[in-house]
């Protein structure tokens, strides 16, 4: 945590002009640009995106005991018929959906030559969330990754912008926290450590 306002000492990373840390009852704590002579020291319009902030929202959260409900994990096996010996495919269920409660997750962690946004553990195995959105793609050495036993999911956040755009209160930070502890939507498995 920062200090109030101006006393933050924090620098807008895009427009290298100084930001104050707005810590009030009413709203989400959030950082705005310090309006005060700051357009005087402007390098550039700021090009933090939704889906940046949206993706630094997570990761704060992250930090402050946020669950994952991920998604059904199936598999699709070809079988053939004993009797015609004609070959289908089907859908097997390895996992239903299931509420996740990753161990010491850590933001912006090197996993398996790639940065994921969030790595941490479940019963000991690892376990990345690499968030994405329309700009922002999956890298292929975690497509499939480089471990064996491992967890890998990508969560899409372009499912939030209509959810934030509904919300009138300003209470985004819950609206978010619900949608990942609650919904499955966006949410899509690269790979599972029963695979």
């Amino acid at each position: 945590m920062v200090s109030r306002g101006s006393k933050c000492d924090c620098i807008c990373p895009s427009r290298k002009t100084p930001l104050i840390a707005r810590q009030g009852n009413a709203n989400e704590w959030h950082f705005a640009h310090q309006s005060k002579n700051s357009y005087l020291e402007t390098e550039k319009v700021c090009e933090y995106s939704f889906a940046v902030s949206v993706r630094l929202m997570i990761h704060q959260l992250m930090m402050c005991d946020l669950k994952f409900l991920a998604p059904e994990f199936k598999v699709t096996v070809e079988t053939t018929s004993k009797r015609s010996y004609e070959r289908k495919q089907i859908d097997l269920s390895v996992t239903e959906a299931q509420l996740l409660a990753l161990e010491k997750p850590k933001i912006n962690e090197k996993f398996s030559g790639t940065v994921v946004d969030i790595l941490g553990y479940i019963k000991g195995i690892p376990f990345a969330i690499y968030i994405m959105h329309k700009n922002r793609q999956v890298p292929s050495n975690i497509d499939p990754p480089d471990i064996a036993k491992c967890g890998v999911i990508t969560l899409n956040i372009e499912f939030v912008l209509d959810l934030f755009r509904n919300e009138k209160e300003g209470h985004y930070t819950d609206i978010l926290r619900k949608f990942i502890e609650e919904s499955v939507e966006g949410k899509h498995w690269i790979y599972h450590p029963r695979a």
